[in-house]
């Protein structure tokens, strides 16, 4: 029996990229019908409130050269400002408070020279075809933390760099790709721009998420899991756990690729989008937020130690914490007391948290990939649709680490899907 069409095009996940390329096809004229797993819009992206502030507990910078997303955040009427920048403090290996890293004056040569060489490799890699760049095998044949020890990194200088990659790529520097690292400086055009988080969202970035939900005449579902795809007689029918069943002539898929892969799929996939899904290592991360009721007592920034690697004062009386890798697993208690620590607070206050490779139907950050990994699995990251299924998310874009590559892939996939219904 052919299924009854409930819409020109139906799209999977309600995140950032899910909801710009149901937005690109409404304002082409299209009707839309959005599925979500979960209870929200807003995928890696995600704001609580705490103090009547906002705290972000996923994505959350747009630097200055994602221009997609500062347009995009003007049509919504969105407010975003500008992060303060603020010479961080040191926390060494013993848990001690430092304004600088202990480090010799032999160490800073090194790690200036180290990233002066990150900054100067990163020049050679095409953010748009990093894979095919002259040095694209050479540099995901290493990871870069195998790179720095290469050149005479090590101790301190070491772990400071320790903590620049993770925060990134939310993996450790030893498994992560060289090339990852050179395409992400590539892309924000160079390492003191990749460096610089120079925006954020007033009302907290899952706010770009639910404007754009809420701006969309058609269904957004939520709480609807998907559980099989099947392609025939001109549409594509998606069927639900609970059982029901969508069709339409064409689909997006824009869920990460972790779980892609869990999804039944007729005709099935490709062997190389199998291979892509199940073999592209994620990130791991956390973060963790609390509230500083003496806002003129707001710590500073902490750089390095553990579990927290990384924390930051946000807005007004909000303070952030960030682990990644194996201590992105530690307990909700245990992030909040360090956070506790690093802010100097007798009491534990009211926080928040989310842990990434927990979360339901996400389960990791973004690509994290390992050594090797994007020249054996990358080049099916370049095919965009499976017969009447295109492909979307931050993962097939020239900024798979940011709100910014979630825009861009949203708005091509929209564009792919409007030209095939044009076509009638």
């Amino acid at each position: 029996m052919r299924p009854e069409r409930s819409a020109d095009a139906i799209v999977i996940g309600a995140g950032v990229s899910g909801l710009v390329a149901a937005r690109g096809l409404e304002l082409a004229g299209w009707k839309c019908l959005v599925l979500e797993a979960r209870n929200e819009v807003g995928g890696r992206t995600l704001s609580r409130r705490l103090d009547n502030k906002s705290a972000d507990l996923g994505g959350e910078f747009i630097n200055s050269g994602h221009r997609r997303t500062l347009v995009l955040v003007s049509e919504l009427g969105l407010r975003i400002a500008k992060a303060k920048i603020i010479w961080p403090q040191w926390r060494d290996r013993r848990g001690r408070l430092r304004k600088l890293p202990d480090l010799a004056p032999g160490d800073v040569i090194r790690v200036g020279r180290a990233l002066w060489r990150l900054d100067k490799l990163a020049k050679k890699v095409d953010p748009f075809r990093p894979l095919t760049s002259p040095i694209g095998a050479w540099a995901d044949e290493r990871s870069v933390g195998g790179w720095l020890r290469e050149r005479g990194v090590r101790g301190l200088d070491y772990e400071f760099f320790k903590v620049l990659i993770g925060a990134f790529a939310t993996a450790p520097a030893e498994k992560i790709s060289l090339l990852q690292v050179l395409w992400w400086i590539a892309a924000e055009g160079g390492l003191g721009r990749a460096l610089r988080q120079k925006y954020f969202l007033e009302q907290g970035a899952q706010a770009l998420s639910k404007s754009l939900a809420d701006g969309l005449a058609g269904n957004v579902i939520l709480s609807a899991p998907v559980r099989s795809v099947s392609q025939a007689n001109g549409l594509v029918s998606v069927r639900m756990a609970c059982g029901q069943t969508y069709a339409a002539p064409w689909m997006i898929s824009a869920i990460p690729l972790n779980q892609l892969a869990k999804l039944e799929c007729d005709p099935p996939l490709e062997p190389e989008q199998i291979a892509l899904c199940v073999g592209l290592s994620y990130g791991r991360a956390a973060k963790v937020a609390t509230v500083i009721d003496d806002e003129s007592s707001m710590p500073s920034p902490t750089f390095g130690g553990s579990p927290l690697a990384l924390a930051w004062p946000r807005c007004g009386s909000i303070f952030c914490g960030f682990a990644f890798g194996e201590d992105a697993s530690a307990g909700v208690s245990v992030l909040a007391d360090d956070l506790r620590f690093l802010a100097d607070l007798k009491r534990q206050p009211k926080s928040v948290h989310v842990g990434w490779e927990r979360e339901p139907f996400i389960q990791g950050t973004y690509p994290a990939p390992e050594p090797g990994q994007l020249s054996r699995l990358g080049p099916a990251l370049s095919t965009l649709s499976h017969g009447r299924v295109y492909f979307a998310g931050a993962e097939r874009s020239s900024r798979p680490w940011s709100i910014e590559g979630a825009v861009e892939s949203g708005e091509r996939a929209a564009s792919n899907v409007d030209a095939m219904l044009s076509k009638g």
